[in-house]
């Protein structure tokens, strides 16, 4: 450990045992004030002052935030050292004006408790203000960011933040997109047409390199369902198992045959079954049963699309 990180440590115990001590003994007080002479030197009243109310931690989290921030963007250390420094200066300025200036000149207004009048009537005049921008939208005043502000800030989060993406997929994808309604899903960021074994890693993969696709809407080829393989069931928490009332496994997909009724068969090249591997099935219910569920749904469209499949599934 280096001296330099050491006389730091040292002193950043230093100061803390001194507020320590000047927020809880009852004769520091009585010191302090006969040392500012009876309250007429201001200038140990407000350095005591601004050392004990500097142990903030409302003043160190929005520090350590924005140090945070400034990291996450890419900004230099030498850049952030400043900032810090800037941040941490205007706060002593405020408080040093606060003291010496403003203490001086709330005198002139013989007004006991003006600034806690002052602010009172401040936050009720705001209040009043956003009432009426609530019951008339179309009032001039406005208590928002402005909106040449939005751009920047939209820029600095999306700079900030890790990438991520609301995606959809399954049925419902491809009935909206049938009844045109695929609109009504514009807060997703991608939506997934038809089956995502394929496209899904591929999307993924690309995404972690920050490759994003140009297209919202991606569309897919049916998956062969003899290519699947068997879930990542070792991430699953034995302990939660109990919370489950079964598992269910899907083990085949598409119906030969075409009632009118269901909506299964007008899906592209569902019109004929799309079985899993049997091993594969046994896989699951093993690895399942491991896990203490010994309930089990199968999922499919037509169990006995495939006859002898399923005789063999039996």
């Amino acid at each position: 450990m280096s001296k330099k990180l050491i006389a730091l440590i040292i002193a950043a115990a230093a100061l803390l045992g001194l507020t320590a001590f000047l927020k809880t003994d009852s004769s520091a007080a009585q010191t302090l004030w006969s040392l500012s002479n009876g309250g007429q030197w201001l200038l140990p009243l407000v350095g005591v002052s601004a050392l004990i109310d500097s142990i903030n931690p409302c003043a160190f989290s929005i520090l350590l935030l924005s140090i945070a921030f400034l990291f996450s963007i890419g900004r230099l250390r030498s850049d952030i050292l400043k900032l810090g420094s800037s941040y941490i200066l205007g706060i002593f300025l405020v408080y040093l004006l606060i003291g010496l200036g403003i203490l001086q000149t709330l005198h002139l207004f013989n007004t006991p408790h003006f600034m806690a009048k002052l602010g009172a009537v401040l936050l009720i005049g705001l209040g009043f203000l956003n009432i009426i921008n609530e019951i008339f939208p179309a009032f001039p005043i406005k208590l928002k960011i402005p909106g040449a502000a939005h751009h920047k800030m939209a820029e600095l989060m999306e700079k900030a933040s890790l990438p991520a993406a609301f995606l959809l997929g399954g049925p419902i994808t491809w009935s909206f997109e049938k009844e045109g309604k695929l609109h009504l899903l514009d807060r997703f960021d991608y939506l997934f047409l038809l089956d995502g074994e394929e496209s899904l890693p591929h999307f993924l993969l690309n995404f972690e390199k920050g490759i994003f696709p140009q297209e919202k809407i991606i569309k897919t080829q049916r998956f062969s369902f003899d290519k699947a393989k068997k879930p990542r069931l070792d991430i699953l928490d034995r302990k939660q198992c109990n919370d489950y009332y079964g598992a269910v496994i899907e083990v085949s997909r598409g119906c030969p045959f075409l009632c009118e009724f269901c909506d299964i068969r007008v899906l592209p090249n569902n019109n004929q079954t799309n079985t899993k591997n049997i091993s594969l099935i046994i896989d699951e219910v093993d690895e399942y049963y491991k896990r203490g569920i010994t309930q089990f749904q199968f999922a499919c469209d037509n169990f006995i699309g495939n006859i002898q499949w399923a005789n063999a599934c039996c």
